[in-house]
């Protein structure tokens, strides 16, 4: 089970809450408004009697949210960097979009057939410009999901000497097996 703590989520919440950037925030939130909720918690060591504890700057939905990247055994670490994935990937379908806009105005301007002159200028930095920004997606892209494809290698990797160790093991008992055998036959 992963635990944050109250200082990380207020860091990660309503502040800098990806949701919300995306307009998805689960409360429907004013840009500079702050979330706050109560909840009960029974210290025993305290009293038996639960206490009201305040959480500002983040909610229980986006802190479930949050949550959510996390599998069984995974650490805090991984946790967020599979949150980071998922922001990179929404930026950069963002960044994608507005990629094949400016393609879109390429082949707008291609079409006008320029020779020279400020529209033949704006058309040549702009096409620099799409080389510029295909680059950039691709070394993004494919460096998060690098990261991603050498963590599950890494998993495999474990996996298969498992697996060679049980088949190292069941080949042995074989041989033994066959030994004994032989051994009866005699």
């Amino acid at each position: 089970m992963i635990f944050l703590s109250e200082i990380e989520m207020e860091t990660h919440g309503c502040k800098v809450c990806v949701l919300r950037l995306h307009n998805r925030c689960f409360h429907c939130l004013a840009p500079n408004a702050i979330y706050s909720f109560k909840t009960q918690v029974t210290d025993k060591t305290k009293s038996p009697q639960e206490t009201e504890v305040v959480h500002i700057g983040y909610c229980p939905e986006y802190m479930n949210y949050i949550l959510s990247f996390a599998e069984p055994d995974d650490s805090v670490s991984a946790m967020w960097e599979k949150f980071y994935l998922s922001l990179l990937r929404i930026e950069t379908d963002k960044d994608y979009a507005a990629y094949c806009r400016l393609q879109m105005e390429i082949a707008e301007l291609e079409a006008k057939k320029l020779d020279s002159g400020p529209e033949f200028d704006k058309l040549q930095m702009k096409k620099n410009a799409a080389k510029l920004w295909w680059h950039k997606l691709n070394m993004s892209t494919s460096s998060s999901l690098g990261k991603v494809a050498d963590r599950e290698k890494q998993k495999d990797n474990i996996t298969l000497i498992g697996t060679k160790i049980n088949l190292t093991q069941i080949h042995r008992l074989a041989n033994n097996a066959q030994k004994s055998i032989e051994k009866k036959d005699d």
